[in-house]
């Protein structure tokens, strides 16, 4: 994982939100939804780039692990 300063220039694909709900959480979909999402990314032609940003908020440990 890399910690990206989102202030400098990028060239890449960033995702802005995704949420799975309390009720839902530790059951892998959030897991399962990133990966779609990359997939899709992958068959896709989205120009000259080769890296893919998501962001989380640095004391959500589960979500910096899934990452």
């Amino acid at each position: 994982m890399k910690n990206w300063d989102m202030d400098r220039e990028f060239t890449g694909i960033a995702g802005r939100h995704m949420m799975i709900d309390t009720s839902e959480q530790g059951k892998g979909y959030g897991q399962a939804a990133l990966q779609k999402v990359l997939d899709y990314i992958r068959k896709k032609t989205f120009g000259d780039s080769d890296r893919v940003a998501l962001t989380c908020n640095k004391d959500n440990q589960i979500a910096m692990q899934l990452h």
